[in-house]
């Protein structure tokens, strides 16, 4: 009897054993399907391993060939310091000029101010209209270590101007090409700009610097076309002082070589390429703007093989179509004057 017993709750262990199975069974199908379909994990077939072993090293190399795009974040973005010198409503923030650049603010009331940068024995002065309302504008030491002076100047009457500040700042670069990474009064872009963005956009996928560059290239002669009127109306003097505004350009789809020429460079440096905004003269007496890039594998370059000719990079002719090409690849068309 006792031995019945025994037996008789075995088998029902049993049975609720089963149905406990039988319910955990029914959960997994309601929650993943069947086995065949998506509840079970199957290992590989010894076909699929040996394609998985075939393209791994090859994927992985196509990944390591591919440059990494620089996001906005990673700009090189100016900022101000410790190391500062304030006269006249005007100050003069020196405590990254190793970083190739410093910072002029005017918070004075004159209706022009203008900040003199010359670098003694190198060339010309350069000479800037400085921006009104106490905004901070950067300049790039674009002529290398040295000592350069700094004079900021009033317009007090007509063209008689009244020295407010002078100064002078040594520098030493930590690296010689920081001066064309680092935005300036007219290659001005920050994280939040478009064309910064764009260059962001434009790289994604790129196999080099040199990649890069004709993709910001070709981008900008096919959707930015040449501003005649506004080219006219600085040559009657209607206009006077011109600065460049990229994201203005890439808005508009137009502008003057001053435009095109600053665009490319600041979407190249927002991807830390060097690159050099040059102005000077072209054959024939023509005040002009066009840039030069700088890549480890090649040393600062003034032309730019694109799977064709080698042309200069001038943004600005290339996109006024056929016909220029000998003409743009000729460097010695061009004579550059200011460096930015």
């Amino acid at each position: 009897m006792a031995r019945h017993r025994h037996l008789v709750c075995l088998l029902v262990n049993i049975k609720r054993f089963l149905l406990a199975a039988a319910a955990c069974l029914f959960m997994l199908t309601a929650c993943g399907g069947s086995d065949a379909a998506q509840g079970t994990i199957l290992p590989p077939t010894p076909a699929q391993t040996a394609q998985a072993a075939q393209t791994a090293p090859a994927a992985a190399a196509s990944a390591a060939l591919l440059r990494t795009p620089i996001s906005p974040a990673n700009i090189f973005a100016p900022s101000t310091g410790g190391t500062q010198l304030e006269q006249g409503g005007v100050t003069v923030d020196t405590s990254n000029a190793s970083r190739g650049y410093i910072m002029i603010r005017y918070e004075g009331a004159a209706p022009r101010v203008v900040a003199r940068i010359e670098k003694p024995g190198a060339d010309q002065p350069y000479d800037f209209n400085l921006t009104r309302g106490g905004q901070w504008d950067v300049f790039t030491m674009t002529r290398g270590n040295g000592t350069y002076s700094v004079t900021v100047l009033e317009n007090v009457q007509g063209q008689m101007f009244a020295t407010v500040l002078t100064t002078s700042v040594d520098v030493t670069l930590a690296e010689p090409n920081l001066p064309f990474l680092h935005p300036n009064q007219y290659v001005n872009f920050n994280a939040n700009s478009q064309a910064v963005a764009l260059a962001a956009e434009l790289a994604q996928g790129a196999e080099s610097d040199l990649d890069v560059v004709r993709r910001v290239y070709e981008h900008i002669i096919g959707n930015i076309v040449y501003d005649h009127d506004l080219a006219e109306q600085i040559t009657a003097g209607m206009v006077t002082t011109y600065i460049p505004d990229i994201d203005r350009t890439l808005q508009t789809g137009r502008g003057i070589c001053f435009d095109y020429a600053a665009l490319m460079t600041a979407m190249l440096r927002a991807q830390h390429i060097p690159a050099r905004l040059e102005i000077g003269f072209v054959s024939g007496g023509i005040y002009h703007a066009w840039i030069s890039v700088y890549t480890e594998e090649t040393g600062w370059i003034h032309a730019v093989e694109f799977g064709r000719d080698w042309a200069l990079m001038d943004p600005t002719f290339s996109a006024s179509g056929p016909g220029l090409e000998e003409f743009i690849g000729d460097a010695t068309n061009y004579t550059y004057m200011f460096l930015h």
